[in-house]
């Protein structure tokens, strides 16, 4: 058996060489901040999402400025007009600063959970 911890994939080989696949994917949560370089709200925003990432398994964090390319196509396609912005798994969660890292965790859970 061969064990690759990264997708948490399991593969057994059996007698004739082939290959089954056991696959419990970890599909990590992805909170993204939606950010503009003039904005003095976003990085309480940005700090409080990596506080979420760093205290929970399989959370990641990621700061996109609206200042480029990127960051303005995904703001226009969510309809943002404000930042900061907290998208979780691409959906907006929170325009604004959450009022707590506490409020934040407990979005990412309820995703989690769904």
């Amino acid at each position: 058996m061969v064990v690759c911890e990264q997708y948490n994939i399991i593969y057994i080989y059996n007698t004739i060489d082939t290959i089954n696949k056991e696959v419990s994917p970890i599909i990590p949560i992805i909170i993204e901040v939606l950010t503009s370089p003039t904005c003095s709200y976003c990085p309480a925003a940005v700090d409080m999402a990596r506080d979420v990432a760093n205290s929970t398994q399989d959370v990641l964090a990621a700061e996109i400025s609206v200042a480029t390319p990127e960051g303005y196509n995904k703001a226009m396609s969510h309809g943002v007009s404000g930042v900061p912005t907290i998208l979780i798994n691409d959906k907006v969660a929170f325009v604004g600063v959450p009022p707590s890292v506490d409020a934040l965790k407990q979005v990412v859970h309820s995703v989690s959970t769904a």
